[in-house]
């Protein structure tokens, strides 16, 4: 019980640490499952809102929400629970920041997070491009697996924006609605303003207003 009660936050600094990585640790097992809000909210039955608000470490977590989320992951809830010993952190970092108090972690959180947000927020990500069978989706995985950002298909938004398989878009408005659907579909991507890994298809590059 002791070594529990060491890893739970022991003040109102400590809680809000805590509840930011729970949201990071959400965000990252989201991402690793090329997972969509939507998705997760369906299958958790957990409203997308609530779900942004997490990720950011701005929602009032409950033990009930979290064990859904675990759920619909299909993993222990233990793992949704940070842990430095699974979750890794530099030895050098977790070495001076255990010598600080809540308080100056909470600082030092701050201080990191100014001086780094813009570059994790720029919205930057990477587009694999390339013919069917090429190895995008397996690569584009493994990189947003260890980049700690979101997997998306293209092609899977295209199907989740118009409630339609790629094939019924075609069969029921050809190629121009093809790319018409493609088109909304990459400005939603760049809407997110996060970075992503993101697999198209290789006719992408040929329209001048995608590429």
């Amino acid at each position: 019980m002791s070594e529990l009660r060491t890893q739970l936050p022991q003040g109102e600094a400590d809680l809000d640490l805590y509840i930011e990585l729970i949201g990071n640790r959400v965000r990252a097992l989201r991402a690793k499952r090329g997972m969509t809000r939507k998705e997760l909210s369906k299958h958790s039955e957990v409203s997308e809102r609530y779900l942004a608000q997490l990720e950011t470490g701005k929602a009032n977590i409950t033990l009930a929400v979290l064990w859904r989320i675990a759920e619909a992951f299909d993993i222990p809830f233990s793992e949704l629970i940070p842990d430095k010993s699974r979750d890794g952190i530099s030895p050098l970092l977790s070495n001076f920041l255990v010598r600080l108090d809540s308080e100056k972690q909470l600082t030092a959180l701050q201080l990191l997070k100014r001086r780094f947000s813009e570059q994790m927020n720029s919205g930057h990500g990477v587009a694999l491009v390339g013919l069917r069978g090429a190895g995008k989706t397996t690569l584009g995985k493994q990189l947003a697996e260890q980049a700690g950002v979101r997997f998306i298909r293209l092609t899977s938004l295209m199907e989740e924006l118009a409630n339609m398989s790629v094939a019924e878009i075609l069969d029921l408005g050809g190629q121009k609605k093809f790319r018409r659907v493609e088109a909304q579909a990459l400005q939603h991507v760049l809407d997110m303003n996060e970075p992503v890994v993101l697999e198209t298809g290789g006719s992408l590059v040929s329209q001048t207003e995608t590429f």
